[in-house]
């Protein structure tokens, strides 16, 4: 759900961004061209606090995957022991 937020808040960037160069540089508008920049000035702040508290939020969930991953590393681990006996 967070992270929905985060990409509704940073999908506009681009089209703002192609606006910008499609129209507003072409055009001349110096005053327009400020607004917007200040405007997409004062979204990045909330995008990047909304990324910190979404990775608060989450950050209880790499201990499962941590600990899946170690079962992983020993059984890849034992497995190689297993052919390197076999080996000799």
């Amino acid at each position: 759900m967070l992270a929905l937020a985060q990409a509704v808040l940073l999908g506009p960037f681009a089209v703002i961004l192609r606006y910008i160069f499609d129209t507003v540089i072409p055009a001349g508008h110096l005053q327009r061209l400020a607004l917007i920049g200040g405007a997409l000035l004062l979204l990045n702040p909330f995008s990047n606090g909304l990324q910190l508290w979404l990775r608060h939020v989450s950050s209880g969930r790499p201990k499962i995957v941590g600990r899946h991953a170690v079962r992983l590393i020993i059984a890849n681990d034992n497995s190689r022991q297993t052919l390197s006996r076999i080996g000799r």
